[in-house]
């Protein structure tokens, strides 16, 4: 489906916050293990980091992307994507 640049642009940045918020517990445990740590980061944190990386990419897939576009054609196009909208789009 195409869409202009600019909205594919905002809905990308959307699609992306959104997978932040799914995968706020990931996040937290890679944040918190880095805390206090400098080179050791590398190999004390490797597993919370692959599992923020695999919920963030299983939330930014060009399939989510796909879903987004369909939104905003449903919604009848409109010019100004606003940020209230988010929850109806996490409810699908």
């Amino acid at each position: 489906m195409d869409v202009p640049a600019k909205v594919e642009e905002q809905l990308r940045s959307r699609m992306k916050a959104r997978a932040l918020r799914r995968c706020d517990d990931a996040v937290r445990r890679y944040v918190e293990c880095t805390k206090h740590r400098t080179l050791s980061v590398i190999w004390a944190c490797r597993n919370p980091l692959n599992d923020m990386n695999a919920c963030l990419h299983q939330h930014t897939t060009e399939q989510e992307l796909q879903k987004l576009k369909t939104w905003w054609v449903e919604q009848g196009r409109p010019g100004f994507l606003h940020l209230d909208a988010d929850t109806r789009i996490e409810k699908e």
